[in-house]
């Protein structure tokens, strides 16, 4: 087979082209730190490491959804809190206006306070949050609770409940796992005892200087504030689950980014050793492509 001067500079400089793939290769594995620049460098390390990074990415959406669940339960602790408060402050107006050292006009004043403390309780449990009604269950674009007022008065006289405020507000946070991030409002606001009722009747015995029904209206307000206490103890287990499950989440994702780097990670000193053999493998044969050409200009001249 006849070798011509054309063939032999064709094979240099695919020769030559290969030399700047590898060189190309090797100094974008040692810039991005990846061993796998295409699927074709390793395919079964290729499904391992995306395999692992869709579980990574996974995580982090389940971290996100645990961050948003704190934040309700948070809230939700909050304005518990302003509601025992609320409640605890009513049941102390309850027990002086059922002591006989109080007069008429003193429970008179007591009733202002009363009727404060019941707006007070209305504007807490239609609390809002960055999602909407916290108190609403499911229902987060309309105001669970809803006022009765006296024509004349302007007064509160009784409290409803709008729509369906029972709906689960759901976060996952693992494969087959989700939290209930909202909170019972029937088991704090209208439950076995009634806090807005309780309020309205403590308020108008108070004004009409009854006694004995002041003094019933103590055990009420007992069993409102017993019922806020068992929803914090909720809220609180269910934190607790949140933060366990992050910390698992945070040690597993740590692991897989490990495992991660295992896969696809560059090993530096190898790889900037090969690129060097590489660079001078290509310098040479530049050398000797320039000798190339010069005996061919030469022997053309000739």
């Amino acid at each position: 087979m006849r070798v011509t001067s054309q063939m032999m500079g064709r094979s240099y400089l695919n020769n030559l082209n290969s030399r700047l793939t590898r060189i190309n290769k090797l100094q974008n594995e040692i810039s991005s730190g990846s061993r796998l620049q295409n699927p074709s460098d390793d395919p079964i390390a290729t499904i391992q490491a995306m395999k692992t990074q869709a579980s990574l990415e996974r995580n982090k959406q389940y971290s996100r959804n645990i961050t948003d669940g704190k934040y309700h339960l948070n809230m939700a602790e909050s304005s518990i809190y302003e509601m025992q408060q609320i409640t605890s402050r009513a049941r102390d107006l309850a027990l002086m206006g059922s002591n006989a050292t109080y007069n008429a006009k003193d429970r008179k004043t007591m009733a202002v306070e009363v009727n404060q403390l019941l707006e007070n309780m209305l504007t807490v449990s239609n609390t809002t949050t960055i999602d909407g009604y916290l108190f609403g269950g499911n229902q987060t674009e309309e105001a669970p609770f809803a006022a009765a007022r006296d024509s004349s008065s302007n007064r509160i006289t009784e409290v409803s409940v709008t729509g369906d405020v029972s709906g689960k507000i759901l976060r996952n946070v693992g494969q087959n796992d989700s939290v209930d991030v909202n909170v019972n409002n029937k088991n704090i606001l209208y439950g076995y005892k009634n806090i807005f009722q309780s309020l309205v009747e403590l308020r108008d015995a108070l004004e009409q200087s009854d006694v004995a029904k002041i003094a019933n209206k103590i055990d009420d307000l007992d069993t409102v504030y017993n019922q806020s206490v068992n929803q914090l103890g909720i809220i609180g287990a269910k934190g607790k689950y949140l933060d366990e499950t992050k910390d698992r989440l945070d040690e597993e994702s740590y692991q897989l980014t490990s495992s991660l780097s295992e896969i696809q990670g560059t090993d530096l000193a190898k790889s900037i050793v090969q690129l060097q053999q590489e660079q001078l493998v290509y310098q040479a044969a530049l050398s000797i492509g320039g000798e190339m050409l010069r005996t061919s200009i030469v022997n053309f001249l000739k």
